[in-house]
């Protein structure tokens, strides 16, 4: 994934610089958004379509389900998109 969609070579998203990067510059707020909403809503699985910013400059469309991994206490301990 990362040689077609990471703004630079070598590597998936670790931080939220490298999202904003891989993430088109229009769907940064929704995908954000979102994030909250799985990560502190408790919502369990979350759907949307967004775009990713191709290294070529174009925009590639993607539907998405992130799905929550919590621990007994009920925080995230991994996701699986």
């Amino acid at each position: 994934m990362s040689r077609f969609f990471s703004p630079r070579q070598g590597g998936l998203a670790t931080n939220a610089l490298e999202f904003r990067g891989l993430t088109h510059r229009d769907d940064v707020e929704l995908s954000l958004s979102k994030w909250v909403l799985w990560m502190y809503e408790k919502e369990e699985i979350v759907h949307l379509t967004k775009r990713y910013a191709h290294m070529a400059g174009r925009a590639v469309w993607a539907d998405l389900s992130i799905a929550a991994m919590r621990d007994d206490g009920g925080r995230p301990q991994s996701f699986i998109t």
